[in-house]
């Protein structure tokens, strides 16, 4: 097991996810219901939330160029998707105050076993 790309693929999966859940309370702090002006895009894009949302997206993909440099895309990226996944659903649920289906804790349970079997090393 490659457990500096597992580290990595995590940290990298983390802050995407971060990015995006500080994107969506960025929505919800704001009117964000009539977008249907620039002005209200720009109002919209120019909130802390949203801008905080932006700077984390981009050290995501900062990281991940530089992730891509040191493990091939073939593992490294199925991991990445693996991760975030699993952290999208811990974010809504403990930090958006969105539901869990049944279907969704089973579906959770089989993306932590797919991420091991990634990241395990077949030689």
């Amino acid at each position: 097991m490659n457990w500096s790309l597992v580290a990595q693929s995590f940290i990298c999966s983390t802050l995407i996810v971060m990015g995006q859940a500080f994107w969506k309370i960025g929505l919800f702090r704001n009117d964000s219901e009539n977008l249907d002006t620039i002005r209200s895009w720009v109002s919209l894009l120019t909130t802390p939330w949203m801008l905080l949302g932006a700077v984390v997206y981009i050290a995501a993909t900062v990281y991940w160029i530089l992730l891509l440099k040191r493990f091939p895309l073939g593992l490294a990226y199925p991991l990445i998707i693996g991760f975030a996944l699993l952290n999208s659903i811990v974010v809504s649920t403990v930090f958006l105050r969105e539901g869990l289906t049944l279907l969704q804790m089973i579906g959770l349970g089989l993306m932590i076993v797919s991420v091991f079997l990634l990241a395990g090393n077949p030689s």
